[in-house]
């Protein structure tokens, strides 16, 4: 693990609580905490990270253990109801899942002011995004090597019905390779806007609201339309995760957000084989996600994930069948 003075000289470095990787800070952010400060049972170091919702501190158990991040609403939005109870509800789903490939939660509480925080796994790494532009875009086995993971991730979160709404490569951690080979863990981050189909007994449910959540980039149509939304949403992020990892770029990047999330709802997805030596298989996968309908995509993540592999493994110019 590297140390705080490492930290922050390298200019990639990142961590995540419970989601959202930020860049990490030396100056302190509103609310934010001093180092050597006890809460719950640990002591927090020099290090820190603030978003745009809350700050997030490196911290230790007073006892002895692996660094936890612990992330603390930022005092001006802990006066907001809606903020409070977007807050808790990241703490509700990150609390119900049980993956590998997803942040584990090591506790909840509240500060002596009344804010809410959150104790989360410490993850060393940097994003996904940052790893495209620092080696460019992945062989089709690498990316469904990759994908395997992420989609994992999904699965355990539908399972419980939690969609994610915002898969993307800025919210996927890669870990870096014990002794700097093997196999690098990936973590699935930034459940703060997830939403719960089935909410737990006496939880407060998501209001509707006019509010659209999620990146224009990497929003589904019926994101954009502020329609409903269901694991089949997922997919089709993880369709343009898809295109991104073999291609290093965007199927959808219009002048604005506005241009963009116009060809979110009417554009036809180019195929990723316009930019990268991929097979036609790979290409209907990434066709199927990408469309405009939810009915018309792969029904569930198994599914698409079964597609992938047989993309993988299909001769060029060869389509996989997939029963409907």
């Amino acid at each position: 693990m590297l140390t705080p003075a490492e930290l922050a000289l390298e200019p990639e470095a990142t961590a995540v609580i419970s989601g959202r990787p930020e860049e990490l800070q030396t100056t302190v952010a509103g609310g934010a905490l001093p180092a050597g400060a006890v809460v719950g049972g640990y002591l927090l170091d020099d290090v820190r990270l603030a978003g745009g919702f809350g700050v997030v501190h490196r911290a230790w158990p007073v006892g002895g253990g692996a660094a936890v991040a612990l992330k603390v609403l930022r005092r001006e939005l802990s006066l907001l109801p809606a903020m409070l109870r977007r807050f808790q509800q990241e703490a509700e789903v990150l609390a119900r899942l049980r993956h590998p490939s997803i942040v584990e939660v090591r506790g909840v509480g509240a500060l002596d002011d009344g804010r809410p925080y959150i104790a989360m796994e410490w993850v060393d790494g940097r994003t996904l995004a940052a790893e495209l532009r620092a080696r460019g875009a992945l062989s089709p086995a690498e990316a469904v090597a990759l994908l395997e993971e992420v989609c994992g991730a999904l699965v355990a979160a539908h399972a419980i019905g939690v969609v994610h709404r915002d898969v993307k490569a800025q919210n996927v951690m890669i870990r870096p390779a014990a002794g700097g080979g093997g196999a690098r863990g990936v973590k699935l981050v930034d459940f703060g806007i997830a939403k719960l189909l089935h909410p737990a007994p006496g939880a407060r449910g998501e209001r509707s609201s006019s509010l659209i959540l999620g990146t224009p980039l990497t929003m589904a149509p019926e994101q954009i339309l502020g329609g409903a939304v269901d694991a089949r949403t997922d997919i089709y992020a993880v369709g343009l995760l898809a295109y991104q990892l073999v291609t290093a770029e965007l199927p959808f990047q219009g002048a604005d957000a506005v241009e963009t999330e116009e060809m979110h709802l009417r554009a036809p997805p180019p195929r990723p084989s316009e930019r990268a030596p991929v097979s036609a298989a790979f290409d209907a996968v990434v066709r199927r996600c990408l469309a405009k309908e939810p009915a018309d995509r792969y029904a569930s993540v198994s599914e698409l994930l079964a597609a992938l592999r047989g993309a993988v493994d299909a001769p060029d110019g060869h389509e996989v069948k997939v029963t409907r």
